[in-house]
């Protein structure tokens, strides 16, 4: 007996599969009470259409919920990232001076570290003990801080074009705060820039989860990740024997593709330029 692992269809014992079939009861929109399902076995049998891991755990429930720990990452991620992003950058480059001097400076500093080494020298700082929840949070927080300084950079870059308009100019000359003069001329015309930053680097986000994710400095039990379900394939004899736990990946593919189209789409349709 060589326990060597046999892929195929079994033909001696079929799963009859049907739509509309009783399963485990649920509550659609947590009122009303349920237990039909739209595809499953007739028999009450599991069905795995992307097949299970090691520990029999269905591949694509794990992928399911997965998302919502990745896209969440890369949300919030985001988001933060725009937010301080564009206040640091709109006001370095419409206050100028020595003011925009020692922020860039400081931005320099920032994009000038190799942020995959600092990545997980941040991320080992947590002790393995920790609740799964702080060790998320504190994932967020590291991927934030190192990756609002490129954003700023570009809004600035814009913000000082944008203040030498003779419209940012007149609104000068007739008084007006510089508060109204950033949030109604400025910002309005970086938007389209921020918009589609963002959508660009959504992807980017998920890509660095996974990959952190891989290396096991992502996301810890019981959480689940795409990129922690892409630890299970660090060997190739796995692959090769169990070439379906690569449907992760899958999933991350199509993220990528879609916000990357979107993005290219928005630029195609608000970016002035």
């Amino acid at each position: 007996m060589t326990f060597q692992p046999l892929t195929g269809p079994v033909l001696d014992n079929p799963t009859p599969t049907g739509f509309f079939v009783q399963g485990h009861s649920y509550n659609i929109l947590w009122l009303i009470p349920s237990n039909i399902h739209f595809f499953g076995s007739t028999d009450g049998r599991p069905i795995q259409l992307l097949g299970t891991d090691k520990f029999g755990r269905d591949i694509l429930s794990r992928g399911i919920v997965g998302s919502r720990i990745s896209l969440t990452i890369a949300l919030v991620v985001v988001a933060l990232t725009t937010v301080v992003g564009t206040l640091v950058g709109i006001s370095s480059g419409y206050i100028g001076g020595r003011l925009d001097a020692w922020v860039q400076r400081f931005v320099e500093f920032v994009l000038a570290f190799p942020q995959l080494p600092l990545y997980l020298a941040l991320t080992s700082l947590i002790p393995v003990t920790a609740p799964s929840n702080v060790f998320l949070t504190f994932v967020i927080f590291v991927m934030a801080v190192l990756g609002w300084a490129q954003l700023s950079r570009e809004v600035r870059s814009k913000t000082l074009s944008l203040a030498r308009i003779d419209y940012v100019r007149a609104a000068i000359a007739v008084g007006s705060s510089d508060g109204r003069i950033i949030t109604r001329h400025i910002l309005p015309n970086v938007l389209s820039h921020i918009i589609v930053s963002i959508t660009l680097a959504i992807p980017s986000v998920v890509l660095l989860e996974s990959f952190l994710g891989f290396l096991g400095f992502a996301v810890k039990p019981p959480l689940i990740s795409w990129g922690l379900m892409l630890q299970d394939t660090g060997t190739f004899s796995v692959i090769g024997s169990y070439p379906w736990i690569l449907s992760p990946v899958i999933f991350v593919l199509i993220t990528v593709f879609a916000f990357n189209a979107l993005g290219d789409g928005l630029r195609d349709a608000i970016d002035p330029y």
